[in-house]
């Protein structure tokens, strides 16, 4: 393995120039870059020498030492027991094969192969004989029934009193409130301000002046007011189109008072629909009332015929190859529309998986047997074989770390030794004691 070569290239280079510095320090001269470089490669070497030791001992017995030693060979049932539970429980757990399930669109995967193959006429042919048995076997009047008595049972299972609250809360919840309101006083601000609108204020004082002044003396001085100038109703309108613009704008605040009463009664009608017995009971008698009310089955029973009989007429009246062209080209319309309908293909996806996910749940402790049989026949010297060659390019990396990594803390100590340690902190400890 290219990792392990190198691994022990690194090891025999260090030791090599360790004992090439050790015998040039010790025998010629010494120097500082000479003891730093003997630090260095001292615990770099030692680094080596560790993470050698400690990788081989996990497959073999490093220079016959025999304690804690050869961990894979000695432990190797509950390394296989380990790595059966970490398959069927981690890596093959239940949760990962749904998850990974759930990146697999089967259904996209259909629609592509039906797309790049002959399936299109494959799934007309097929609808074609089954479509006919069911179109001329049907009774509209039992279809009828059938549909009506399903209408009327869901119709009647639905607690509308709490679907009508949820509603609302979503509303609420949604700010729907504030944004209709919001909505309302907009288009109304819009209408304030036009002209059209201040006429029809002023049409209004006009209107209101004539009729409060209903005598002769009110009118009397209506009129000495309006020589004066004391009373113009066209200000009067201005202003009062004014005030309403102001008031109208005021309640966009959301703090106004009348947007938190609206909020509020919106609320309490929430909080009714869910908790209020009486307002739940009047909805449900509506709505049972309004069930039993509409006659479904005669308007039901008139639509279908009408639409089995253009069926049927349609199938009688073409040949084998036409119909069979029809419903090909209808299989084909639908399938577009399959094809197309990601709703749909979701809502298939959700069902087919479903099934797909009983199955997991009750043959899935098949994964841990299998796992168990397969390393079950792997002997101790196979067992690491195994594990080796799978995982031994990292360890070997730990061996080359080892080296790297011991020479980077032995630079580091020197430094600090030699430049800190030695000329400031001996000094004061000593100074101190």
């Amino acid at each position: 393995m290219k990792n392990r070569k190198i691994a022990n290239a690194t090891l025999t280079a260090v030791a090599l120039l360790f004992g090439v510095v050790l015998i040039i320090r010790y025998t010629y001269y010494d120097s500082l870059l000479l003891k730093a470089l003997y630090i260095v490669l001292e615990a770099a070497l030692i680094g080596g020498i560790a993470d050698w030791f400690a990788v081989t001992a996990l497959f073999e017995k490093p220079l016959g030492f025999p304690w804690h030693t050869a961990i894979i060979p000695r432990n190797r049932t509950k390394i296989i027991n380990a790595l059966t539970k970490t398959v069927e429980n981690e890596l093959l757990s239940k949760e990962s094969i749904k998850e990974r399930l759930a990146d697999i669109h089967m259904v996209r995967m259909f629609v592509v192969w039906v797309e790049e193959s002959n399936g299109k006429k494959t799934l007309a042919e097929m609808s074609t004989s089954y479509i006919r048995k069911i179109i001329f076997s049907l009774d509209a009047r039992q279809v009828a029934q059938t549909l009506e008595q399903l209408l009327r049972q869901k119709w009647q299972e639905v607690y509308l009193s709490a679907l009508l609250g949820r509603l609302v809360k979503l509303f609420l919840d949604k700010k729907g409130d504030e944004k209709l309101i919001d909505l309302l006083l907009n288009e109304m601000i819009r209408t304030v301000e036009t002209e059209k609108t201040r006429e029809m204020i002023h049409r209004f004082l006009e209107r209101y002046s004539h009729e409060v002044a209903d005598s002769w003396w009110k009118r009397l001085l209506k009129n000495v007011l309006e020589a004066v100038d004391a009373v113009n109703l066209a200000d009067a309108a201005a202003v009062l189109q004014t005030n309403i613009l102001n008031e109208l704008r005021s309640i966009k605040e959301i703090e106004h008072p009348l947007r938190q009463l609206i909020h509020t009664r919106l609320s309490n009608l929430v909080y009714r629909m869910d908790h209020d017995p009486g307002l739940a009971e009047t909805i449900k008698e509506w709505q049972v009332g309004l069930a039993g009310r509409i006659n479904l089955e005669d308007i039901l029973t008139e639509l279908i015929e009408l639409a089995l009989q253009w069926e049927r007429k349609s199938i009688s009246e073409a040949s084998h190859s036409q119909v069979e062209e029809w419903l090909f080209d209808q299989v084909s319309k639908y399938w577009e529309v399959f094809k197309n309908d990601h709703d749909l293909q979701d809502w298939l996806e959700k069902y087919v998986k479903e099934a797909i996910h009983e199955v997991i749940e009750s043959e899935h402790h098949l994964v841990g047997t299998i796992t168990s049989n397969a390393l079950g026949i792997l002997t101790d010297e196979k067992l690491s074989e195994f594990i080796d060659d799978k995982a031994g390019e990292d360890l070997q990396w730990i061996r080359i770390n080892g080296s790297v990594v011991g020479g980077f803390v032995g630079l580091i100590l020197f430094l600090f030794l030699h430049f800190v340690y030695d000329p400031y902190v001996v000094p004061l400890v000593r100074g101190i004691f």
